[in-house]
This record gives C-alpha cells, sequence and structure tokens, in this order.
C-alpha cells in the first residue's frame, strides 16, 4: 500500500483480552476495518503498531509492534497486540497504526479491557503463571483453550459443567427452551463416524410418534394432498430408495423426469446400470420390462425376440401370452403351456359360449357355440358372413345308407325300399339318381352339409360342383362335355344317348374322356336334371 491517496480511511478497535480476568496475560486483541478510497481492503498488508500518551503528537510508551502480511478481508482483520506489562498502568493511551507504510489518523483510544491485566495484581496473583492465555480468538470466533469449565461449580469435572437444580437450571436456547437433563448411557443414543452418524439404540426410532413399531417408524408430516395425504418422507429428482442391501441384487425405487422407477442393479459400482422391470408416467401409464419410447396405453409391456414371455395367467391350467416369430412376421401367440387338451374359452356376460379353442397338437378344434367342437371349426347356430370363399370342389351332404361301405366316386341313388336312405345306383337311365359319393383323387369337398346325430359315418354325397366320378364307357367313349346318366354297371355313369332316357336321370356334364372300352374315374361337374 504504497499509494498516499487514502481517503475516508476508516478504523475500528476492538479490544479485548485472551485470558481471564484472573491471572491476566498481556496480550490483547484488536480487530479494525479498512477501507482504500472508501472501499473495503482486500489482500496482505504491513502494519506497525505504536501507543501513545496522547491523541496527537505525545510520547510514545514501548516500542514499536511491527506485523507482517496482515491478512485482511472485505475490508476486515484482526490482530493479538502484546506491548509489555509496564505499558498499561492506568494512563490514558491512544494506538496509533500505521499501514505499508502510511500512518493512519486519527489515533485509536485504549480503553477498558487492557487494564483488566491490572486485576491480576489485586488478586494478588502472579503474572507469570499465567503466560499463556486459556481463552483464544479465532477471526469472529472464541474458543477455551485448556482445562474444564464450570457453571455454578469451581471444581468443574468435565469440559463443561452445569450444576444447580435439577429440572430447574441448565441451559437455555434461544428459542426459549430451556434444557435441564441429558440423555444417560454410557455412549448416548447416538455415535459419530467419520462424517457419518449412527444409532446406538437397540430399538426402534420414531418420527412423529412416540411408539414406533419398526428401527424407524415415521409418522405423520404436513397435508400433501386434498384428500388427506401427508408428506412423511420426501426423496429429490433422480434420488432412491434402495432396498436388498448386502445381497446379490439390489432394487431400488426412485423418481426421475417425471416418471416413477422399480429397477434393480446386480452391485453397488457406478457403472452398474439400472435394469428396468416397472415403471409409471406422469399420466398414470404403466410400463413392464425396460421402455422402449413413450407409453401411450394405460399398460405396457415391453419384451422382444421368438418366444418372448409378454404375460403368463398361472392358473391350474397356464396360459402364456408370447411373442412368436421375429421382425415382420412377429405375432402374438396364446399358447396352453401346461399339457394335454386344454380349453380357452371366450363367453357372453352370462357365460354363454361364444367360442371355444381346443388346443391339442394333433387334432386343434375351434367351436362356435360349441364348448366340444368335432371339426377343425364347428359353428353351432346360424353364420352369416359377406362373402365365402371354399378352397374344395364341391357341395356336399351327409346321406345315411343301408350299412353298405362306398368308396369316394359311386354314383348313388335314393334307396326306393329304405326311407331316406342311399344306396349304390344300379340300372341305366335311373331317374333315382342322388350324386357322386364326394373325395375320390384325393379331391376334396368344398363344403359339407347334414352334421346331424347319427350322421358321422355316412357318406358325403356331392350335389353341385366338380367331383371324379367312376364311369363306364363299354357302349360309347366320353368326351368333354357329354352328359352322363347312370350305367347298367352299378355305381357308374356313362354318356347319355338316348334323350328320352335321359329326362330326369342326368348326373351333370363330363368335364374329362374315357376311351371306348374303358373304366375309370372322370371328372364331373355334378348338375342333377
Amino acid at each position: 500500500m504504497k499509494r498516499m491517496n487514502w481517503i475516508a480511511l476508516f478504523i475500528t478497535g476492538v479490544i479485548g483480552p485472551t485470558g481471564l480476568l484472573f491471572g491476566q496475560g498481556t496480550v490483547f486483541t484488536y480487530q479494525g476495518q479498512l477501507k482504500d478510497v472508501g472501499s473495503p481492503a482486500n489482500g496482505p498488508y504491513d502494519m506497525i503498531f505504536r501507543v501513545f500518551d496522547a491523541d496527537m503528537a505525545g510520547t510514545q510508551s514501548g516500542v514499536d509492534y511491527p506485523l507482517a502480511a496482515v491478512p485482511v478481508a472485505d475490508g476486515l482483520f484482526t490482530v493479538n497486540l502484546d506491548f509489555g506489562p509496564a505499558i498499561f498502568t492506568g494512563a490514558p493511551l491512544w494506538l496509533e497504526i500505521e499501514v505499508n507504510t502510511v500512518v493512519l489518523a486519527p489515533r485509536q483510544a485504549i480503553t477498558g479491557t487492557p487494564y483488566a491485566q491490572k486485576a491480576a495484581s489485586a488478586q494478588a496473583c502472579n503474572v507469570a503463571d499465567y503466560a499463556s492465555a486459556p481463552w483464544v480468538t479465532s477471526g469472529a470466533d472464541l474458543y477455551y483453550n485448556d482445562g474444564n469449565v464450570g457453571i455454578g461449580t469451581a471444581t468443574p469435572t468435565a469440559k463443561l459443567e452445569v450444576v444447580g437444580t435439577p429440572g430447574v437450571d441448565g441451559i437455555k436456547f434461544p428459542d426459549g427452551t430451556l434444557q435441564t437433563s441429558a440423555t444417560t448411557g454410557a455412549a448416548g443414543f447416538w455415535s459419530a463416524s467419520a462424517a457419518n452418524i449412527f444409532s446406538n439404540n437397540a430399538g426402534t426410532v420414531g418420527v412423529g410418534t412416540g411408539t414406533p413399531d419398526a428401527k424407524l417408524h415415521v409418522a405423520g408430516g404436513p397435508v400433501w394432498t386434498s384428500n388427506g395425504w401427508t408428506k412423511s418422507l420426501a426423496v429429490n429428482n433422480a434420488a432412491a430408495i434402495e432396498l436388498g442391501y448386502g445381497s446379490a441384487t439390489r432394487f431400488g425405487i426412485g423418481s426421475s423426469s417425471n416418471g416413477l422407477y422399480f429397477f434393480r442393479t446386480a452391485t453397488e459400482a457406478v457403472a452398474d446400470a439400472a435394469h428396468y422391470f416397472m415403471s409409471a408416467d406422469s399420466a398414470g401409464r404403466i410400463a413392464m420390462g425396460d421402455i422402449v419410447g413413450s407409453l401411450t396405453a394405460k399398460l405396457e409391456i415391453f419384451a422382444t425376440g421368438d418366444g418372448a414371455e409378454l404375460l403368463r395367467l398361472n392358473t391350474e391350467r397356464p396360459w402364456v401370452f408370447k411373442q412368436a416369430y421375429t421382425g415382420s412376421g412377429a405375432a402374438l401367440r396364446l399358447q396352453n403351456v401346461g399339457g394335454g387338451s386344454k380349453n380357452f374359452e371366450i363367453t357372453s356376460i352370462g357365460g354363454t359360449n361364444v367360442a371355444t379353442f381346443w388346443t391339442n397338437d394333433t387334432d386343434p378344434r375351434v367351436g362356435i357355440g360349441t364348448t366340444a367342437p368335432q371339426a377343425m371349426l364347428d359353428v353351432n347356430g346360424t353364420t352369416r358372413i359377406k362373402v365365402l370363399q371354399i378352397t374344395g370342389a364341391d357341395l356336399a351332404e351327409k346321406f345315411p345308407t343301408t350299412g353298405e361301405k362306398v368308396a369316394p366316386g359311386t354314383v348313388m341313388e335314393i334307396d326306393p325300399e329304405h326311407s331316406g336312405l342311399l344306396r349304390t345306383a344300379r340300372g341305366a337311365y335311373n331317374q333315382r339318381v342322388a350324386g357322386v359319393v364326394s373325395g375320390a383323387n384325393d379331391f376334396p369337398a368344398g363344403a359339407i352339409l347334414g352334421h346331424l346325430p347319427g350322421n358321422d359315418d355316412a357318406p358325403p354325397i356331392a350335389l353341385s360342383g366338380r367331383v371324379w366320378t367312376y364311369c363306364d364307357a363299354s357302349g360309347a367313349p366320353i368326351a368333354p362335355g357329354d352328359l352322363l346318366t347312370t350305367s347298367a354297371t352299378p355305381g357308374h355313369a356313362m354318356k347319355a344317348l338316348d334323350r328320352e332316357r335321359s329326362h330326369g336321370a342326368v348326373i351333370g356334364k363330363a368335364m374329362s374322356g374315357l376311351a371306348r372300352g374303358e373304366r375309370g374315374l372322370v371328372l364331373v361337374l355334378v348338375n342333377l336334371q
């Protein structure tokens, strides 16, 4: 501070003892405020302190007391000064301060506190016995440096001992509370371990309750919501509660980015990522598994890969929803995982069956309106469709016979001896012709009617459509487009040559040929006339 343009220098001195009134030393503390051109000074400054017997001019008492590099922070500084025991004899004295070769004005009057040193001699004590003062300052703080302190006792047995009437005397705090007793016990309820604190209590700890029933029981708190929830525990954003500490897998519950997350980790390591298994967003949507993208439904389950299980229903006969296949062909599969033939049913609100899925690996079936489907698709009731596409070749109906076994492709007639039954057609130009047994040459029927009770074993008779038919070309060859009627060969058709006799006896038209003299299968478009 080798500049001489000091303006409005303002020095305040607070002079206080660093020892007790009884047995004072000669050191005292000076606290000052230093300004440079009206602003608080900062940094180290060299200072010299002198004592004079007048506020101006006068005679110096004692010698200079220099201090190098005194720290000044925001204009404030504190120093300990010692001019020896012969300076303060009772006459008025003033303190002069020189800062970086600049003598500051005015001098500061030295008031009563240092004269407490005089009280030492009045108590017939030797100042030399108290060369090290027990009270020491540290900045704006004051602490006791030696022995014990007693309040209400001259023989304290602890660092601080308060003696008085139990329940009446004690320590009073700024809020008006009075502590008259302390927790008993050798170690107390709480102990410190480095920067941590832990409870020594073998029982339970209650916060907001005097009757805790857990190691830590938190009750009550400020009202949080309009429907009565109180805030008993608050955890900051991105902070989590750990469950399962010390086990192989640890679980966490925490909130971050307006979402609630349940996750797990394998270790305590920072590098161990959180694996999510459930979460909820601020709109109340819940996710199961690691989230991919944002949530759009009230419940979303995340899993991927062929066979990945999404939802398992562990009833007496378990079912599981899983992903089937991968990529663009991926599908949702409902699978019976309990073994055996088990039904999955859809019913109405009153329990009436709507659909039954028969999950047999060798004979899978679906029933509509029936719990016991007898075919791959079994509909019990009226079915209405806009367009029905049938991949088979003909429309057939089951007709019972007199008990004879008939092969597919056989021409059948109405049995004149048994009402409602059919038999193998016999005789040429037979007007009782009824149709052809469907299924010859591995040509399946498109639709089969007549699944009535007792008709399970009845042959399906093609009434319309294409069907392979046994034919006899002994009398004439068969060409595509020829009308066909019954022949003299039982169960066979032939070319219709007699138009008069053909009326009412035509089976249909040939769609393939058969050479003269041969017998075999001909593809016929059945159209009874």
